[in-house]
């Protein structure tokens, strides 16, 4: 067993909240992880992470064209088989679930398709967990922080890197 393998099972026997996002949507093990029904957790996938992840966890498979036209219905389904998850469906508008309820932000820019946004929201998403919030309350709050950074920015949007999105966060106002 490699040193990753230690990890991923050092997390997997804890019950703290956590933030899931990235390779993770396409491995096995993240049954695991969903299986941890008592265990909040956070998903942050774009839609072909989504779809793969639906495609290992419910019945009927889907593919992009079908959650592109039904996103709402799909995160929705989803989070029936999985009450314990808060699901983040990235996009111009992301799509935030818990349970039954369902929240858009609108405020998405293509800025954010850039590689490394969406490590900057598990970021964002991971403190406010760890500063005590819920994660809903951690995933909207850390979804409009990164909207309203990635506006603030007044470079060209092909320009902008992650270090320059932190940046301009750090300068929001609570």
């Amino acid at each position: 067993s490699s040193f990753e393998d230690e990890i991923v099972y050092d997390i997997l026997d804890s019950d703290a909240p956590i933030v899931l996002d990235a390779d993770i949507f396409h491995a096995e093990i993240i049954l695991e992880f969903l299986e941890q029904n008592s265990r909040e957790i956070i998903l942050t996938p774009h839609p072909k992470e989504f779809v793969a992840l639906w495609n290992m966890t419910v019945e009927s498979p889907i593919n992009i064209a079908l959650l592109q036209a039904n996103r709402f219905d799909k995160v929705r389904e989803f989070c029936e088989f999985f009450p314990n998850v808060t699901l983040l469906l990235k996009g111009a508008n992301m799509i935030i679930a818990q349970q039954n309820r369902l929240f858009v932000n609108p405020y998405g820019s293509s800025k954010l398709s850039k590689g490394g946004s969406g490590d900057v929201l598990s970021g964002l998403i991971a403190s406010l967990l760890a500063q005590g919030k819920s994660p809903l309350n951690s995933t909207i709050q850390g979804s409009l922080a990164l909207t309203a950074g990635a506006k603030a920015y007044k470079g060209s949007s092909y320009a902008m890197l992650p270090t320059d999105l932190i940046e301009e966060i750090a300068k929001l106002e609570n």
